[in-house]
């Protein structure tokens, strides 16, 4: 699979750095554990993650029965990114084995600033390597 392994978890746009990705998984992961205070079940928690990686596993089968050259090169976030809320028992789970707790406020605002952040990111990076640098963007780049 090569390098394209690493975009399962992508859910950033692909024009942004590896590292914004991993950023925005740890806020979103930060907000999750801090905004409530639930007890999942171990086995809620087993499957729900199960789950995930079940629909992970038939998209890349799926790629892979259709073209076998394509698997590797679509096996990324963007068809997976839907399917993160699987990991909110998870996650919920370990915000309150360890009592971390946020204030609504702070929850409200981290969210919105890191998706403002992002998006500007996005545009700022778009613009400088289609007008500046001219590369062809990413969507037109089958592999």
């Amino acid at each position: 699979m090569s390098n394209n392994a690493k975009q399962m978890w992508q859910i950033v746009p692909t024009t942004l750095p590896g590292f914004i990705n991993i950023i925005f998984i740890l806020i979103l992961f930060i907000v999750m554990m801090g905004e409530f205070k639930v007890s999942w079940s171990k086995g809620t928690v087993i499957f729900f993650s199960m789950t995930y990686l079940v629909n992970w596993l038939g998209i890349f089968a799926g790629f892979f029965i259709e073209n076998a050259a394509l698997a590797s090169a679509n096996l990324q976030g963007r068809y997976l990114s839907p399917f993160m809320f699987l990991f909110v028992p998870f996650v919920q789970n370990l915000g309150r084995k360890f009592n971390f707790t946020m204030s609504d406020k702070a929850i409200k605002k981290l969210s919105v600033w890191t998706i403002i952040t992002i998006s500007i990111l996005y545009l700022c990076i778009t613009f400088y390597r289609s007008y500046i640098l001219h590369v062809t963007p990413t969507w037109t780049n089958n592999a």
